[in-house]
């Protein structure tokens, strides 16, 4: 997302600019300018976006890690071992195979468990240690 807002943003910038910086030197000026600011100003514009959505929208890993146990006889065990902080989690299962689910735990996150999440999510805080970008 912040790639392409940033490259239509930059690409319009560069392509003004383009346009009329190169028409009052001379060089390479109207059409031509256009172009080359269009392009300079998408690529620079697009790189730009794409930094600033991953420092301002960057989340941690959502993450829940469950065990199954499926047995012939169609019985079903089922415990939700661990989750990411944020956000809240519903477990539910059907033992029994009736088709009747029963919610199993329920864990409700805050503003403080969101901040938390955010704050250490990354690297160790996720079951596959994935670094902050």
């Amino acid at each position: 997302f912040g790639t392409i807002v940033g490259a239509v943003a930059g690409g319009l910038v560069g392509a003004a600019a383009g346009a009329k910086i190169g028409a009052k030197i001379g060089a390479i000026g109207g059409p031509k300018g256009f172009v080359v600011g269009l392009v300079i100003g998408a690529v620079v514009g697009g790189l730009i976006g794409l930094w600033a959505a991953r420092k301002l929208f960057n989340f941690p890993p959502i993450w829940t890690v469950i065990a199954l146990r499926l047995y012939a006889d169609e019985k079903v065990e089922c415990e939700l071992v661990k989750h990411s902080l944020f956000p809240s989690v519903s477990f539910y299962c059907d033992p029994g195979a009736t088709g009747n689910l029963q919610r199993r735990s329920e864990y409700s996150a805050l503003a403080a468990e969101q901040q938390q999440w955010q704050d250490h999510g990354w690297d160790t805080g996720n079951p596959w240690s994935v670094p902050r970008p």
